[in-house]
């Protein structure tokens, strides 16, 4: 394939020939025509950036075609919602998920739910209403604490949580900690004496990769939160600082099972799959490309990895519970896509994944 002999020609700082490859990749490639173009498409040209990054032809103190995410918010928002409802793998995570925690803290009347994730919200509808319903333990209290760096219509969010928890006659607090995700302290989140804490933390690992005390500060502190359990999801794969090639090949083999399932599970124009592909170009794509070296370089890492960080912190992998396992797999079962999603257990977690390439891993972790 060209699109990999151009990587190759620009770890031997080959340039032009690169450059040339990657003009004649653009040349035939259709972004229109398929995800398998498109990935092409976006590799090619961030590559191309790469190299005139290198050769001098781009300001490297600048940045450098990055896509505003503020600007985006409420298109990306209401992308993300569609991505919620339609891939399999997100409605498996978010109820597995949850699932978990519900098990975990099936015992407890006073319940605080720390939300370090991604902030749709829809897995929080889920929570309250299998809460609101339990019998045998009848909940006296659920908060749910939101850390955001910006409130971004969560105020809205809350309104409406605070309007469906009093139709279900439930106790219920709703807060939004605006902080960095690493300046998170105990005392922020007013834990109340009785109050059972589930800490669910989606994309947050990897977000913090590229800065080690920030990373260890912010587990630190979750653990001096003292919570029942503590759920995590995060994309997996291996995409670390050895080789230049050696990422760029990780990031294609990642990148292509997920245009591929956006493509199947969103259809083929749709704003939304890309809305949602043009971030993940952003997310994993450019920062890979444009890294000026190794310790500025978001790491997207597997559960292998994160399985012995945790154990440096005295960390224990816990069982995702029967409920919540039969709940993906019944999911899994009854999605349109069952035959491309693909679900399989490394050790304790679970990993989800598109025509055999994992993609998401979810575990469950007490402290």
């Amino acid at each position: 394939m060209c699109l990999l002999d151009a990587a190759d020609k620009f770890t031997c700082q080959q340039y032009d020939l690169a450059e040339n490859l990657l003009i004649d990749v653009l040349k035939v490639s259709d972004p229109a025509h398929n995800h398998v173009q498109r990935v092409v498409t976006f590799f090619a040209r961030n590559l191309l950036e790469k190299i005139e990054t290198e050769t001098g032809k781009i300001d490297l103190e600048r940045e450098v075609g990055y896509w505003n995410l503020e600007e985006a918010a409420m298109d990306l928002k209401v992308s993300m919602r569609e991505v919620e409802q339609k891939l399999p793998m997100c409605q498996i995570t978010h109820f597995t998920g949850v699932q978990t925690i519900l098990d975990s803290v099936a015992s407890a009347k006073k319940i605080h739910f720390i939300d370090m994730g991604v902030k749709i919200g829809s897995h929080w509808i889920v929570l309250m209403d299998a809460l609101a319903n339990r019998k045998n333990c009848p909940i006296e209290q659920l908060k749910i604490s939101a850390v955001a760096t910006s409130r971004d219509k969560l105020d809205e969010t809350g309104k409406v949580l605070s309007s469906f928890a009093k139709s279900m006659n439930l106790k219920f607090t709703f807060r939004i900690l605006n902080s960095e995700i690493d300046e998170l302290r105990r005392d922020m989140f007013e834990l109340e004496a009785g109050e059972a804490a589930a800490v669910y933390m989606e994309f947050c690992l990897q977000s913090l990769s590229d800065s080690p005390k920030k990373l260890e500060s912010l587990v630190r502190e979750v653990k001096n939160l003292n919570p029942c359990v503590t759920v995590v999801s995060d994309i997996e794969a291996d995409i670390r600082g050895w080789t230049f090639i050696g990422r760029f090949y990780e990031s294609l083999l990642l990148c292509s099972a997920m245009f591929d399932c956006l493509e199947d599970c969103l259809g083929g124009d749709g704003d939304c799959r890309k809305i949602i592909e043009k971030l993940y170009s952003q997310e994993i794509i450019k920062p890979m490309m444009l890294a000026v070296d190794d310790n500025n370089l978001k790491h997207h890492l597997k559960i292998d990895f994160w399985r012995g960080y945790f154990a440096r912190f005295d960390v224990v992998e816990m069982e995702l519970s029967q409920s919540s396992m039969y709940q993906a797999s019944l999911l899994l079962r009854e999605s349109d896509s069952r035959r491309a999603c693909t679900l399989s257990m490394n050790g304790k977690s679970m990993l989800l994944g598109w025509k055999g390439t994992p993609i998401r891993s979810l575990s469950s972790w007490k402290f």
